[in-house]
């Protein structure tokens, strides 16, 4: 049997070389192309590049080494961890020796549209019913007063003044052109939240429609509007900018009613089976975007729970896919921790 020995020359020579490694690994560290500002500057661009292309505008990265730090208020816990995953991935974490991004931390401010929302108004018959939080006593004001004059029949006002609330001069205008277009709706709802406002109706005629579609989306930057407006006989005119617009006209459509299934069936009650489809036919206009539906447990039923929400959740997709939404980028889950029966998230499509 062969016998092998390291000699003290070839001992000398090992350590020399692995001083050599060490050294030049602490000059590509701290002074050569992987320097920490440098690395820094790096990883920050990948990310925040990588959370535009999936979509993600409401968040930004700051670097602090080479961990990456999510930040901005998201619009749903789906938004939040495809994010995490956008900035993890946006170069290779091979460890603190691989320049990448070895961890992401979690610095988001969930968004509880409940709260959080600007304005959401529902019409009728020319009857208003709206409720939100402004900046000041004078743009609660404002609003309630040009409200009133659009719907002369009658309206229902609850605006609260929260300081922290971020509606200055250009978020009044922004909502006023939104409430206009919906005064001339037959029917309809809008939500302004963030920095987007988004309106859902139906119009006597094509032509309203158009006008109105138009209207909404005319905003004062840095307001995104956007709109889906039908004209009777399954017409409809639409301007949907991404997903998080896509999302927000599902919170209108469903404004003031939740979905209704028959008692213990995960039959949809006609009503909801027509509001569902039509629900359908707007999320065939949203660019690059899938969605989830979960169904959650139903407080009157003890026995089956997660068998009958699932089902529930799968005739919600099927009465999507009959109004034109494409059945491939819809996904059901049971949510046993949710609040209502059933929840929709948008998110950006990969890749969209």
């Amino acid at each position: 049997m062969g016998h092998f020995s390291i000699n003290s020359q070839t001992t000398r020579t090992l350590g020399v070389a692995l001083v050599a490694l060490l050294v030049i690994g602490v000059w590509g560290i701290h002074l050569g192309g992987n320097a920490a500002s440098r690395l820094e500057a790096r990883l920050s661009e990948a990310a925040n590049a990588a959370l535009s292309g999936r979509d993600h505008q409401w968040a930004s990265v700051r670097m602090d080494g080479q961990v990456a730090i999510l930040e901005g208020r998201a619009p749903s816990e789906a938004a939040r961890l495809d994010a995490m995953a956008a900035a993890s991935a946006a170069e290779w974490s091979g460890g603190g020796f691989a320049g990448g991004v070895t961890e992401v931390r979690d610095a988001t401010i969930p968004v509880d549209v409940a709260r959080d929302f600007g304005l959401r108004a529902t019409a009728s018959n020319g009857r208003l019913s709206m409720t939100g939080e402004v900046a000041t006593e004078a743009v609660q004001s404002s609003l309630t007063r040009y409200a009133e004059r659009l719907f002369p029949a009658g309206t229902e006002i609850s605006i609260t003044v929260d300081a922290e609330a971020e509606t200055g001069a250009d978020a009044e205008e922004a909502a006023k052109r939104v409430i206009a277009e919906l005064a001339r709706l037959d029917r309809g709802a809008l939500v302004l939240a963030g920095e987007h406002a988004v309106l859902y109706g139906t119009a006597s005629h094509a032509q309203t429609a158009a006008s109105s579609v138009r209207g909404a989306t005319e905003l004062p930057p840095p307001y995104l509007g956007a709109a889906f407006v039908g004209s009777g006989n399954d017409r409809f005119i639409s301007l949907i900018p991404d997903y998080t617009a896509c999302g927000l006209l599902i919170l209108a459509a469903l404004s003031p009613s939740d979905i209704v299934f028959d008692p213990g069936h995960a039959e949809l009650a006609p009503r909801s089976s027509t509001q569902i489809r039509q629900l359908g036919a707007m999320l065939a206009d949203c660019p690059a975007t899938r969605l989830t539906i979960s169904g959650g447990p139903d407080p009157d039923e003890t026995v089956g729970s997660e068998t009958l929400s699932l089902e529930r959740a799968n005739a919600v997709r099927t009465a999507l896919v009959d109004g034109g939404a494409d059945r491939n980028l819809i996904e059901t889950v049971y949510a046993d921790t949710q609040a209502g029966i059933i929840r929709f998230e948008t998110m950006p499509l990969e890749g969209g």
